[in-house]
């Protein structure tokens, strides 16, 4: 799906295909939490105000159950995803190499998509998400990537920007990771999430929440994020320890120079979960609740421009790539 024009125009598109949208009840203290993040969004990423206008106005959603989930909602935390990054100095290709796997139930894959979004005077962007607020990984122009991964919750609750809106921020404003970090530091968080943020040369991994945030560089070229705080293990979470396994597994794999097809055999790596799910049952039904694993793999070459998805699992699902040819062109 390509979405551009201005930014009140991208959410009047979005905002029609989500008329059936369910909000769940609101009562005062969830209508005061929302209005304080919107104001949050009002000072650190404006664009996304006139979208979410825009989006309003075509979903004819009421306005402040809307306004309360859009700015304001929060979410179970979800363990299962792995995040990747390889810099140059430990690829065959001498520049940065992004890998991730997304887990989430099987019942929403048929919301998953392909978007590109171009709104008029910003850098255009790839990406991909099952969501229908915004992306959950992306590429902008300039090759900057970015992918989020859930972390346990700090029992700390703050009006800030949700991750759709941070992702968004990154995309919009950024040429560099450097840029990037200096944004995911520097606002407020409504939720634990770790952001991997990648360049042609660099990354960095932020641990982001309501008590601030914490930034993780490459270990001799590596950089792996899964869905614990690399540096704090105190946050009790029943899921912490395979979120370990995870990342310690992919770390056991990345060793030599690594290159496209490596990335391919770690994502699909199921003995240490990475690759994760019931595999018979992916193959014949997606839409029954209580079911979940990957259901989506990106790699990404950002000196490439290079974005690519496999819409199910990556040891049996082949990836689909979009390259951006130049600066802004498809």
């Amino acid at each position: 799906m390509i979405q551009s024009g201005t930014r009140r125009e991208i959410g009047f598109a979005q905002g029609a295909r989500i008329r059936s949208l369910r909000l769940p009840p609101i009562g005062d203290a969830d209508r005061s939490f929302g209005a304080q993040c919107r104001r949050s969004v009002e000072r650190w990423h404006l664009p996304m105000i006139e979208e979410y206008e825009g989006m309003l106005s075509a979903s004819w959603l009421p306005e402040d159950a809307f306004e309360s989930y859009y700015f304001g909602r929060t979410a179970p935390y979800a363990g299962g995803c792995t995040n990747i990054a390889v810099t140059g100095e430990s690829t065959v290709s001498g520049t940065s190499l992004v890998g991730r796997n997304y887990d989430w139930a099987y019942a929403d894959k048929r919301w998953c998509e392909t978007r590109v979004i171009a709104p008029i005077g910003e850098p255009r962007r790839v990406g991909y998400t099952h969501h229908w607020g915004g992306l959950c990984d992306a590429m902008n122009e300039h090759g900057v990537t970015i992918c989020i991964a859930s972390l346990p919750p700090t029992g700390r609750t703050a009006p800030g920007l949700q991750w759709h809106i941070v992702v968004d921020l990154v995309m919009t404003r950024s040429t560099s990771v450097a840029e990037a970090v200096d944004l995911l530091v520097g606002i407020p968080h409504v939720r634990s999430l770790s952001y991997l943020v990648v360049d042609a040369t660099d990354a960095r991994l932020v641990e982001a929440g309501p008590d601030g945030s914490t930034v993780n560089s490459p270990e001799h070229g590596l950089l792996v994020g899964t869905n614990h705080r690399i540096g704090n293990g105190s946050i009790d979470d029943p899921r912490r320890d395979t979120s370990r396994k995870r990342r310690e597994r992919a770390r056991e794999l990345l060793v030599g120079k690594i290159d496209r097809s490596d990335m391919v055999r770690v994502l699909s790596d199921h003995t240490g979960g990475i690759c994760a799910g019931d595999y018979d049952f992916e193959q014949h039904v997606h839409t029954t609740s209580g079911q979940s694993g990957t259901i989506w793999s990106m790699i990404a070459s950002p000196a490439d421009r290079l974005f690519e998805i496999a819409p199910g699992h990556p040891c049996s699902t082949p990836f689909n790539g979009i390259r951006w040819i130049g600066y802004g062109e498809q």
